[in-house]
Formats: C-alpha cells, structure tokens, sequence
C-alpha cells in the first residue's frame, strides 16, 4: 500500500513486540557460527526520528518505546523482565527465561544509546543489524518511492557506524515489491547463506496484503524448508477474519508454529487497533519459552487495566 507510511507508527506496542521477536530469532540464528541471511520484505526506512512531525502526529511512541524507556532504568531491565514473569517458568528452563530477559535489557540499551547518540530509533532492518554479526547478510526490500530513498540513506548511515557497531554486516536494498522479491530469491543464491530467516510484514490497510502474506508463508515454507517465517499483523476487530484466515494458512505449512499475540486494550470499534501479533512458522528452539518471559512484561507495561496477551504453539 503505497500511502502507507510507518513514521507515523514507529515505536509503537506493535513495533516493540515484533523488533523483540526479532531480536531473539536473530540471537538463535547467532547459536551457531555459520552465517545467516535476513529477507525484509517491507524494510520502509529502517531508521527513525521520533521527534519527525509524523510521529508526533499520532504520539504512538510514546505509550510505546518511550515509556518502556522512562518506566525502566539501565542496569534494571533484566531483572524487571525476571520479575513479572511466571516462576514456573525457571523451573521449566530458566537458562531460556533469564536469555529472554537479558535480551530485552539489550534491546532496551540499544534504543536508549542510539536515541540519545543520532536522534534515531531502529525500525526492523536496524533491529536485525545490532544483534547480527559481520558475516550475516541483510537483503531489504521496500517499494514505496520516496520510502526506499531514505531506506537507502539510512542504510549508508548504519554501514558508517550510526548503530555503534564496528562490523557491520552486509547490506543489500532492493527497489521492489516484497513478495515478488522472496518468490525471485528464495531460497538464496550463493553468495547468500544458505540458512535463515524472513519477515513479512506489510501495513495491512487492503485485503489483498493478508492474501499476499498467506501465499508468501506457503511459498517460503515450500521452498526455504527449515528457514524461520516471522510474520507480524495487527488486531483490529473488522479484520479478525481475516486474521483467523492468515493463521490457517500458516498452520497449513504443517510445521510447528507460534502464535504469540499482545492486547494493549479491548476492542473499542471496528477500526482501532487494540493490540498485535507475531506468528513464526519453523521458531527457532526455545522461542516459547522467552516470549512467555517477555510478554507478562510488556502487557503491564504497555497496556491498560485491560492489557492481556497470549502464546500458543501448534504442530
């Protein structure tokens, strides 16, 4: 959808709950010193400024990234995380609980450094960057005219270190439709990795993207078997059919797939958007477990009275 510009919404509930899936997926991928490669196939800009008039305009940051930034001091955050979770969880694989956690806590330092040395705060690309390693690949796929330009600035921004990385894994922009992008390069070609991970994760605002991310879950589960598919969606009361059907067709790649969604507040009309979630086809090992870590966190803070969340994990 071409109006659609993520300005207006970087830094919300939703952007947190998919950038701290990602971070964890990205960390497993780290498990093992063979490279990976990273599909984005709706990168947008990668980088932001949460004080652009657009963000301001919704104000969406604020009871989202910032006020995780506020509420949390540095040093705490692991032990805040530790804290709202389930203890049953630590009998269960504390190792898994406490790596969640820690997570988050270097997720949470990563925004508050690059906020406070640019200006800046880190869309998906930018996520997958910090926690990726220098022989890890990133190939980014936007369409949107004006979007791909300050997708291509932001990205020499963040080869030069604007992340505060010294090695800096490679980058790759594409101007191009996403999902034709990953039927065109899936699996990947030498001198991509072989192994890795995707995600999907359009603006929704016409049927036709929940289509599209069913049909691109079908063809990367066929043809990158055992790669992990991310894919995030809002929860928005006149789309819930449509949200049911995107499941289906995700368990339809008969692998194992969790489901792990974030309600900030019930639903109030047809329209609004009351929370979102992230369904991960092929998770990688323990993904559950710290995403039930986190997820008790985030609904207290992120939420109202009313904030609720949920995890499910189906083969």
């Amino acid at each position: 959808m071409l109006s659609y510009r993520h300005a207006f919404h970087a830094g919300n509930h939703a952007d947190v709950l998919k950038h701290l899936t990602l971070a964890l997926i990205t960390k497993a991928y780290c498990r093992k010193e063979k490279p990976f490669t990273y599909f984005d196939a709706q990168a947008a800009a990668a980088l932001y400024s949460l004080d652009d008039s657009r963000a301001l305009q919704t104000g969406e940051a604020e009871s989202g990234i910032c006020a995780l930034l506020k509420q949390v001091q540095s040093g705490g955050a692991a032990q805040a995380v530790l804290d709202s979770a389930d203890k049953a969880l630590f009998e269960k694989d504390e190792a898994a609980a406490k790596e969640a956690a820690e997570t988050f806590a270097e997720y949470l330092e990563f925004c508050r450094n690059l906020q406070a040395s640019a200006g800046l705060y880190a869309g998906s690309p930018a996520v997958v960057c910090n926690f990726a390693r220098a022989q890890d690949q990133l190939v980014l796929m936007e369409l949107h005219p004006s979007e791909i330009e300050i997708l291509k600035a932001n990205v020499e921004l963040i080869k030069k270190g604007a992340l505060g990385k010294a090695d800096v894994c490679s980058i790759h922009v594409h101007h191009r439709d996403g999902f034709a992008g990953l039927k065109a390069m899936l699996p990947p070609k030498q001198p991509l990795p072989a192994r890795g991970f995707t995600l999907l994760d359009p603006s929704y605002e016409i049927d036709k993207d929940y289509s599209d991310v069913e049909d691109a879950v079908k063809f990367a589960a066929r043809s990158w078997h055992n790669s992990a598919i991310a894919v995030w969606y809002p929860l928005v009361e006149r789309r819930r059919e449509k949200t049911l059907h995107l499941k289906e067709a995700c368990l339809a790649t008969e692998q194992e797939v969790l489901c792990a969604e974030l309600f900030v507040a019930e639903p109030e009309n047809e329209h609004g958007l009351y929370g979102s979630g992230m369904i991960v086809v092929n998770p990688p090992w323990k993904l559950d477990i710290q995403l039930e870590t986190l997820l008790p966190f985030l609904a207290k803070n992120l939420g109202g009275a009313d904030a609720s969340f949920s995890l499910n994990v189906e083969v």
